[in-house]
């Protein structure tokens, strides 16, 4: 259902701008080691003696992961490159950037996209700039961006974009 997967996308990169973004993984990882990381890890080792040691379903490398200060390293570099493999995955939404329009309650957006080229598209009124009918469509809300013109935004106008790999040409 071509519907769920944006929907899956879109809360995947809503995910990676917030909690599962590299920062907060880090930093995550990062508290709950400081807690470990003498006595419990210590504790641990001692009665388990599994570092540098074969237990199934052991990743590549554990016979250099000796201690856990290499285990961490290396499960930290694992996640972030996961959650790269995941981006890769899927097309990127567009970045949104605001800056302060000329009237003191409006601003203009910028819209920029760090994937493949195509065209980003967007709606004004929070509805979702494609189809969702199970084709790949362009509502009929859709206006493609252009650098060229800017994009004015009040404090009750809700933009939506979406970076579309070939639209279908819109309407005038």
């Amino acid at each position: 259902d071509p519907d769920y997967q944006q929907r899956l996308i879109d809360r995947w990169f809503e995910l990676r701008r917030g909690l599962f973004s590299d920062v907060n993984i880090l930093a995550e990882i990062q508290t709950a080691t400081a807690l470990l990381e003498h006595e419990a890890a210590a504790r641990n080792f001692a009665r388990w003696a599994v570092l540098g040691t074969y237990v199934w379903a052991n990743p590549p490398g554990w016979q250099e992961r000796r201690t856990y200060r290499s285990e961490i390293d290396w499960m930290k570099q694992w996640l972030l490159e996961r959650a790269a493999w995941i981006d890769s995955q899927f097309v990127k939404p567009p970045r949104i950037t605001l800056e302060k329009g000329v009237a003191g309650s409006q601003a203009v957006a910028t819209l920029t996209c760090d994937g493949p080229a195509g065209a980003i598209l967007y709606t004004l009124d929070g509805s979702d700039p494609r189809l969702f009918d199970g084709s790949e469509g362009v509502a009929p809300s859709a206006i493609q961006y252009s650098p060229a013109v800017p994009v004015l935004l009040d404090g009750s106008t809700v933009l939506k974009a979406r970076l579309v790999k070939n639209p279908t040409p819109l309407a005038k």
